[in-house]
Order: structure tokens, then C-alpha cells, then sequence
């Protein structure tokens, strides 16, 4: 060090004690809800029993209008951490894996000196589908495919108590407890059907095709009121461990609580989400707690999208941006615009959905209603904005609703509206282009997985 190096150090040392300090970024915690409908939680108008995720909804800015690109949980995930939607990072169904080439949320904080760990409950998204990208610690199920809230909790908390608090964390939790089989703990089953409860205190997928192979292959109404039944007490049980895991985190930590879709129980598709394209399935809960950028309380009507939250988390951390991410930061939002995004159905192989076909022909019916079967050809892409959604089957099909109201189609009556909406989806695909990662590679891993998570059979 040279001699006039060392008589300036002195007044740098001086100058950097009077300075005021740089402010440290925030710890991040991202909760991911599998299979919550919106509809389902207090804070969308439902009365629903969601009291902590009430309670915390009053403390952040709530989306109204969040959509998930693709109602499937890989795909869903991996457009949240890339910011990019399954036709671009390829990942179109639960069988494909993320590339390890993509750039994803947990890489760009972890190399901004973020400790980094994932919590989830499903095997479906441990280290070999790619969702460890980034992430120090993935801890998934090591025994069986799925677990349930009450250990990944309790682990994550762990974990994050045992941190130094002199670098930030960004915590992943993931949580299964509302997705199929519907099983809720003892203490949240309630208000349930006196005489089923007994002889069905859970359904899966293995017991719904009895009862309607008993039935001619119909789902008797009784049975069907059960289930979303016990799918509402499984919620509740889902938002207690909720409560908890939000009350062990700071509460300046920069907090996303989101599902990554719904599920549906209308429209001819039951017990599932993959098959419908309806608001019970796309239509997201999604709450960003961080007072310095979103107003607790706040209510924002702009259209969002899951491609939307890792550039909205860069942006609230002055990161740079996920380089290829077609999202938009939801930082400073505060009303309404003319914003449509992406929607589309999971892209099979020809195996895959033979197996999805001979499940919905073990189902033909529920209450009468003949379930909706997609053939090839049927398989929708669509937009979500200004209060509409558009879609088109591979056949040049189309449909046009209103988000409030998806039991009349509009395509005769409003013309104009449609065409917007066709031109609007043809510009997005022409920016969005499709990646195709060979979805016909399918290994029996994956295909026996599927099967215990109830999307093969």
C-alpha cells in the first residue's frame, strides 16, 4: 500500500462512521399454496373459515386479479421463479423437468449474498424436477410423495431460526394439505354430511371411480357436496399452519403468499384442475406484505399473473431483473389497466393422456352432468384481462366470457370484443414463442409419481 493510499485512510474511516449506513435488504419468504381456490379464502369475499390468512391479508396489498398461466404445479412454479410462462421455459406439464439453463428467482438472491432454502411438501417438486435451482437446501418428502403441513413447517421455522442475522434469507414453503386426496386432521373436520363423514372420512381418486362404477359411472350429488366439504375443512386446517408459519417470521420481512392454482368442482371437470380453464382454477390468491412498497390494506384490480412475482421481488429489492423474464414488476401498482396475460392447458404426450382419458372415462358423470373430456385438438390457449377471458382450441374453436359470470358464452354477442381479445392472444404468442422440451419423454418414475398424486392413472 503506498504511502499516499495510507494518509487518506483515516478520513475514509471517518467519513464512512459519519455516513448513515446503507439499508440492508430485506429477508424474503415465499409461501406457495397448492390447489387453493380463490374463492375458498375470507379475504376474496368467500365465508370461507381462512381467519390467519385474513388477518394477514389486512397487513398487505391484495391482488384481486391473479392468474396462473397453466393450472399445473410444475409448470405454475417454475413460471413464478422465471418470470417466463410454461411455453417458454417449456416446462408444459408435471412430467418435464426445468432446465438447468434457465435464470430463476433463488439464483439471482442467493448471489446477492442471500442464505437460500425450500420447504416442500410434494416429491413433485424436489431436486430432480429442477426447483432446486438456486436454493442451498431443498428439503422435500423422503418418505412417501407428500406430507403435510405440520412437518414443513415446523421444519422451516427451524431452519430459519438457526440463521445469522447478519445476511438475509429467502425461505420457500410449500404446502400440499388442500390438493387430493381430501383427508383433514380431526380438529377441522366440521360441518360435514352426518351419515357419509363415517363411511368416508377422505376421498381420493381411487374412491370416487368406486362410487360412480357403483353408480353406472356417475357421482351421486351427496357425494360430491361431500367433497368440497371436506375440501373447505382441509383449507381451514391449511390456513392454521399458515397462521403459524406467519407469525414466526419478522414482520418487516418481504413476504408472497400465492397459490399456484385452484381446484375445480364445476363445469364438467371434478376433483381436478389440469382439465378446466376456469377462474376456480386459474384465478389466484395472492397477498405481498411489505410496507415501504405496498400499502397494507391496499386492494389492486390490475391483471397479475404469476410470471409477474420474481420480478416483482427483484424490483422491491433493487436487483437487477431475471434476464429473459416476460413478467412485470407489481411494484407502485394501484388500479386498473387494460393488461391481458397467457393461459393455457398442459401439453400431453400421447401416453399421458390416454391415461388422463381412461380416468375421465371411470368418471362419466357427476350428479348427471356428463364430465369434459379433451380430446386432440381441444386443448385450450387463451388470454385473462379487462374483465374478460378468450380461448382457442387447437381446432380454431372459440370462447368468450366475462370473469364474473363464465356460464354464458359470449362469442355471438359481443363480436368485437372477441376480436380484440383473438388479436391480443395472437400478439402474445408471437412474444411468447414456444419451447418444446421433448414432452414425449416420459420415464416410469415419473409417470408412477403422477399416478400417486392422482394426475395418471
Amino acid at each position: 500500500m503506498s504511502s499516499r493510499v495510507r494518509s487518506w485512510l483515516p478520513f475514509l474511516v471517518l467519513c464512512g462512521a459519519c455516513s448513515p449506513a446503507a439499508p440492508a435488504r430485506p429477508s424474503v419468504l415465499l409461501v406457495t399454496l397448492d390447489t387453493l381456490r380463490a374463492d375458498h379464502v375470507g379475504a376474496y369475499g368467500d365465508r370461507a373459515r381462512t381467519p390467519n390468512l385474513d388477518r394477514f391479508a389486512g397487513t398487505a396489498t391484495v391482488f384481486e386479479h391473479a392468474s396462473a398461466p397453466m393450472p399445473m404445479t410444475r409448470p405454475s412454479h417454475f413460471s413464478l421463479f422465471t418470470g417466463r410462462y410454461p411455453r417458454e421455459h417449456g416446462v408444459l406439464s408435471n412430467a418435464l423437468a426445468l432446465p438447468d439453463s434457465e435464470d430463476v428467482l433463488a439464483e439471482r438472491l442467493r448471489d446477492a449474498g442471500y442464505k437460500t432454502a425450500a420447504f416442500v411438501a410434494v416429491s413433485l417438486l424436489d431436486t430432480d424436477s429442477g426447483a432446486g435451482q438456486g436454493f442451498e437446501l431443498l428439503d422435500s418428502p423422503t418418505a412417501g410423495r407428500q406430507r403435510t403441513a405440520d412437518e414443513v413447517v415446523p421444519a422451516a421455522l427451524a431452519w430459519l431460526g438457526a440463521q445469522a442475522q447478519d445476511a438475509p434469507t429467502f425461505l420457500w414453503v410449500h404446502l400440499f394439505d388442500a390438493h387430493l386426496p381430501y383427508a383433514p386432521p380431526t380438529e377441522f373436520r366440521r360441518d360435514l354430511d352426518p351419515k357419509l363423514a363415517p363411511k368416508l372420512p377422505a376421498l381420493d381418486l381411487k374412491s370416487l371411480h368406486g362410487i360412480a362404477a357403483a353408480n353406472g359411472g356417475d357421482l351421486p350429488r351427496a357425494v360430491l357436496e361431500h367433497g368440497k366439504a371436506l375440501y373447505r375443512c382441509e383449507v381451514e386446517g391449511l390456513d392454521a399452519w399458515l397462521g403459524k408459519l406467519l407469525d414466526g417470521v419478522p414482520a418487516d420481512t418481504l413476504t408472497v403468499v400465492v397459490a399456484d392454482h385452484g381446484e375445480s368442482f364445476e363445469r364438467g371437470v371434478y376433483f381436478e384442475h389440469t382439465e378446466s380453464l376456469g377462474e376456480c382454477t386459474l384465478r389466484l390468491p395472492l397477498f405481498v406484505r411489505y410496507a415501504p412498497l405496498f400499502p397494507p390494506g391496499a386492494r389492486v384490480t390490475t391483471q397479475a399473473s404469476m410470471v409477474d412475482l420474481a420480478p416483482t421481488i427483484l424490483d422491491a429489492l433493487h436487483l437487477p431483473p431475471l434476464a429473459r423474464a416476460s413478467g412485470r414488476s407489481l411494484v407502485g401498482l394501484t388500479g386498473a389497466d387494460e393488461r391481458c396475460v397467457l393461459i393455457q392447458h398442459p401439453v400431453y404426450s400421447s401416453e399421458t393422456l390416454a391415461n388422463r382419458t381412461a380416468m375421465q372415462h371411470a368418471l362419466r358423470s357427476v350428479a348427471g352432468e356428463p364430465t369434459h373430456e379433451i380430446g386432440p385438438g381441444e386443448d385450450m390457449t387463451g388470454v385473462v384481462g379487462r374483465g374478460y377471458k378468450y380461448l382457442r382450441t387447437n381446432s380454431g374453436r372459440e370462447e368468450l366470457y366475462r370473469l364474473d359470470d363464465e356460464d354464458h358464452e359470449l362469442s355471438a354477442q359481443e363480436p368485437e370484443t372477441l376480436a380484440a381479445l383473438r388479436s391480443e392472444l395472437e400478439r402474445l404468442l408471437k412474444e411468447h414463442p414456444l419451447t418444446v422440451l421433448d414432452p414425449g419423454k416420459l420415464d416410469k418414475a415419473a409417470l408412477d409419481e403422477l399416478e400417486d398424486l392422482g394426475y395418471a392413472r
